[in-house]
This record gives structure tokens, sequence and C-alpha cells, in this order.
């Protein structure tokens, strides 16, 4: 994001400049510009940093309880699509159950009822996730057990506030790994990968 209007007006005539130097243009119709905030692919994208379209978080809260294998699988892939934003997503895991093969996925248990709960109630605070400042130390947070672990990507501001980048987790299947918290760390690290080249990481 732009710091202030004057740098934010030279950073639109790069892109386009560039844009042009490849041969690629944008429609004016469909541009908006100088706007703190902007909709984009269900989320929401501010000098503030990423956070849910508000229009989302009313569709999950208004979901009603799924019946079949088929709209389980729906309902996982619409909250699987903003894990990054939602501490603890491994939560869902009696929910990914009931789609196993030979799970009956219309016996809906008080766990998953719980679970399904928890879900919905975890998209109304899910968390704004701050834009990575790549001149700053990046610093992961991990949460490891025999069942599944946790990670926080975070970075300290001026202040020494928590700035969270992204979540991610991980429910381990029947074979559990010998060292839990490394895998679920490995994927972090992956999965941020263009946040982290060239930067210290601890």
């Amino acid at each position: 994001m732009s710091t202030d209007p004057m740098t934010h007006q030279r950073h639109v005539r790069q892109v386009l400049l560039r844009l042009r130097e490849n041969r690629l243009y944008a429609k004016l119709e469909k541009c908006v510009f100088e706007r703190n905030a902007l909709p984009f692919l269900g989320y929401i994208i501010s000098d503030q940093g990423l956070k849910m379209d508000p229009e989302k978080v009313k569709a999950v809260l208004e979901w009603l309880r799924p019946q079949s294998l088929r709209s389980i699988q729906r309902f996982l892939g619409f909250a699987n699509f903003y894990r990054q934003l939602i501490s603890n997503f491994s939560l869902t895991s009696p929910i990914s159950t009931l789609t196993k093969k030979g799970m009956n996925a219309k016996v809906w248990t008080p766990e998953v009822d719980s679970a399904f709960n928890s879900l919905k109630s975890a998209f109304t605070s899910a968390s704004i996730l701050h834009h990575p400042d790549v001149s700053r130390q990046f610093s992961l947070e991990v949460d490891a057990s025999s069942v599944g672990a946790g990670v926080l990507l975070f970075q300290r501001g001026s202040k020494g506030k928590t700035m969270v980048c992204g979540y991610y987790s991980k429910v381990f299947s029947s074979t559990v790994p010998v060292f839990p918290f490394l895998l679920p760390v490995s994927r972090a690290v992956q999965n941020q990968g263009p946040y982290r080249v060239g930067v210290e990481l601890r």
C-alpha cells in the first residue's frame, strides 16, 4: 500500500507503464483510483491489511446445517478459502471426518455441531492480516501436540504490537510425525514463501 497520495500516484504510473511495456492494457471503466479500501475476490484489501468481505461473513452466519456429503464439502470448501484468517482452523476436524469413506454424513453428533457453530463464530472474529513489511523480522509461533499443530506468522510493530500476517494449522493423520511441530512449520513457511525470501525469520 502507498504511504501517501503522491506516492500512490507514482506507484500507479509505474504499474501502468509496466503494463504498456508488455503490451497489456487496463480498461478505464474497470479501474478505480485513490481508494484506501477495495473488495477483491472475497476479501477487503485496505491500508490496514487484508480482511474478509462482510458479505461473506453474513453468508456463513446464515449457513444452515449441512444435510448431505455434498453440502458438507461445499461448506468446508468455503471455509478453507479463508483459513489463513482464522486461528485454530483445525477445529473443523470433526466436520471433515464426516467426508471420509465409510462415514455417514447425515449422523450429526454434538461434537460436529459444536465444531460447526465454533467455526461460524470464528468467522465473525477473524483477524485482519497486516501487510508484511519485508524490512522487519518475521516470527513463527507454534503450538503442537500429537493431534495437530497451529502456526502463527507475525511481526512486531514499532511499539512492539503483534501484527498477524497469517495462520496455518494442520490436523495429523493416524500416523503422527516423530517431530509434530516441524511439518506445520515447514508448510507455513512454504505458504508465506513470497514474503520470507531474503528476510530474517525466527
